[in-house]
């Protein structure tokens, strides 16, 4: 009896410290949020997310708006979109991006698109050669608030000059809802680096 005493209370002083954990990640996470960094880049890099028939979802069109009002007060020259091709897909996420900013007076040779990558991950690796090949020095990284703590720990571990200026939640209730997910896969991220 002892000794099932024993483990439980050992397997509860674990569980309490991972919580304990857990809270001090998303609390951090939560700080990160309201972070805007927005200064003078050479380019604007905005994160895809999902789109509609060649229409933005909402999330990627106040990601846009975001990078477009950038652009506009002369942060960058010009704007980067990535996002790639969902499951049965025949547009990407960053040439939906390209064509909505288009619409909108940014012209073509201002706007580049990357759609290698479907991850944040993936579409960063992308974005690094990009950079590299094109030899574009600090850019602006646009995506939503409760991304920006992971943004800027990718972007240094990938090696890209960044500085991140997120879109703001709205709906609070909805943003604890991403901050959560987003707990979890920073936490996938640290350990497998996915």
């Amino acid at each position: 009896m002892n000794k099932k005493y024993s483990f439980l209370k050992i397997l509860s002083i674990f569980a309490a410290i991972l919580f304990a954990l857990f809270l001090l990640l998303f609390s951090s996470i939560f700080v990160h949020s309201f972070s805007d960094n927005a200064k003078k880049a050479d380019s604007i890099v905005v994160l895809g997310a999902a789109q509609w028939d060649m229409d933005p979802s909402p999330m990627f069109q106040a990601r846009l708006d975001h990078a477009f009002d950038l652009y506009k007060a002369g942060y960058a020259p010009s704007i980067i979109l990535t996002g790639g091709f969902r499951q049965g897909e025949e547009v990407s996420e960053a040439d939906v991006g390209a064509y909505y900013l288009h619409s909108k007076g940014v012209l073509p040779g201002a706007l580049f698109v990357d759609s290698h990558g479907k991850t944040t991950f993936e579409s960063l690796n992308s974005v690094a050669n990009l950079l590299s090949d094109l030899n574009i020095g600090p850019v602006i990284l646009v995506s939503h608030d409760f991304h920006n703590m992971r943004l800027s720990k990718m972007a240094e571990d990938i090696g890209i000059n960044a500085v991140v200026s997120p879109v703001r939640s709205k709906n609070f209730f909805s943003k604890i809802h991403y901050m959560l997910r987003e707990t979890v896969v920073y936490i996938a991220y640290f350990l497998f680096e996915i």
